[in-house]
Parts: C-alpha cells; structure tokens; sequence
C-alpha cells in the first residue's frame, strides 16, 4: 500500500495498492491519514474548522470499504463537548463527565489500567500475527498444490506427446528448461 501526499490539506491523500493484476486507488478528502500495519485499516482523524471526522477504512480483497465514521461538530452541545473529549489523548477530569474522566485517569494513570491495557494490546498484537500467520500457511499451501498442478499438467503433455518443450512452456508458463528437465526425468525413472 502506498500513501501518496498531495502536500495541499484540501488535497488529501491517495491510497494505491495493487491487486488482481490492478491498481486500486482511494481518495483521503484531507491529509493525516494513519496505515494500522498488517491490519488492511486505515485510521483517518482530520479535523478542520469546528468540524472533526474520524473514519476506519478497510482494505480487503482489492476493495476499500468504511467500516467506522463519526463525526465531531462543534457546536457548544453537552455532546459535541463529549466527543472533543474523547479525541484528547492526555489525562483528564470534566466535572460534567465524570465517569469518562475517572476511566480514562485509570487507564492513563495507574499501574492496574496500564496492565489491563498493555495486555489487551498484546492480546490483539498476538492475534494479529496469529491471524497473518495462518494467512501465509494457507498462501504457501495454496502455492504449493499449484505448483503440483503444473507439474501434473506438464507430465500430462509430455506423456501425450503432441506438444514441443516450447509449446508446453507456453501452455504452462514455465521455462522450457523445466520441461526438458521434467522429460529427462520421466525418460529415467519412468514418471
């Protein structure tokens, strides 16, 4: 994925990723656009003159799809307060909110909120690469019974014997070197 800056605010940002055989691009209306790294998200959080949007885009399968989007207005309301508090990334008490306050102190300030944090974390850390990992076992499987069904494909041409090295190679996308390579094989130990 590749993050392209219009180095202009209103200019935004373009995402380009390359899937199935194309480029897929999506337009970021501002600039400050964050890739979650191996998650497919793209956290956007671009406030602009009393307006503030907070979007999660997903990237799947070659397709971009919004999956979260609030926004924030500010506009004096007990609610508009309460979403500017909730983008603040410091500690804090609001004697109108004190509930969000004392949660967000204990999390930020004591050792058994920043434990409960640090373990959910790693809790999601472990999932995520638990996730990936099970992604490339199921990659290189899936390489590698394609590689069989091409060597079963070459064999089967070979053994027809109705196609030049040249033209199996073709067929098949391999190298003729491979194909000689296989043949001599089959002559040998009779494939």
């Amino acid at each position: 994925m590749i993050f392209i800056y219009t180095d202009v605010e209103a200019g935004g940002q373009i995402v380009a990723t390359y899937h199935d055989g194309e480029v897929v691009e999506q337009h970021l209306s501002r600039l400050g656009s964050q890739y979650i790294e191996n998650s497919g998200l793209i956290y956007t959080n671009t406030g602009h003159m009393d307006y503030y949007p907070l979007t999660i885009t997903k990237l799947e399968n070659g397709t971009f799809t919004e999956i979260f989007a609030n926004t924030y207005v500010n506009d004096g309301t007990d609610k508009s307060e309460l979403m500017k508090l909730m983008l603040r990334r410091d500690a804090f008490y609001n004697e109108k909110f004190p509930a969000i306050s004392d949660s967000i102190n204990y999390f930020k300030k004591t050792k058994g909120g920043f434990n409960k944090m640090y373990k959910a974390v790693e809790e999601y850390a472990q999932s995520v690469a638990t996730e990936a990992n099970k992604r490339a076992e199921e990659a290189r499987r899936e390489s590698e019974e394609a590689k069989k069904k091409v060597s079963d494909a070459i064999i089967k041409f070979l053994r027809a014997g109705k196609l030049s090295f040249e033209e199996i190679a073709d067929v098949v996308s391999e190298p003729v070197d491979k194909i000689k390579a296989m043949a001599d094989e089959m002559n040998g130990s009779k494939i």
